[in-house]
């Protein structure tokens, strides 16, 4: 699962949350991070990130694609 910050200002916050979780910057003003939704609250991930002092104007998430799934299944079932 994927989580992304719109910024009202562009910001760099660094490359990784204290959380270990990987940032990636798609455009200037926004941030997106992966993460499992099995092992990480989606409730720490937004503190960590409203800790970095930024002015989030909003906040969506994407779920995995269907190519994503699939393999996930199909690497259980090896």
């Amino acid at each position: 699962k994927k989580i992304i910050f719109k910024l009202k200002v562009p910001k760099n916050i660094g490359e990784k949350l204290k959380s270990g979780l990987v940032i990636n910057y798609p455009k200037p003003d926004l941030i997106s991070i992966t993460y499992n939704k099995n092992e990480n609250k989606i409730e720490e991930i937004i503190s960590e990130v409203k800790e970095k002092n930024l002015e989030i104007l909003d906040i969506l998430t994407e779920d995995a694609d269907l190519e994503d799934v699939f393999l996930k299944l199909t690497k259980k079932n090896v």
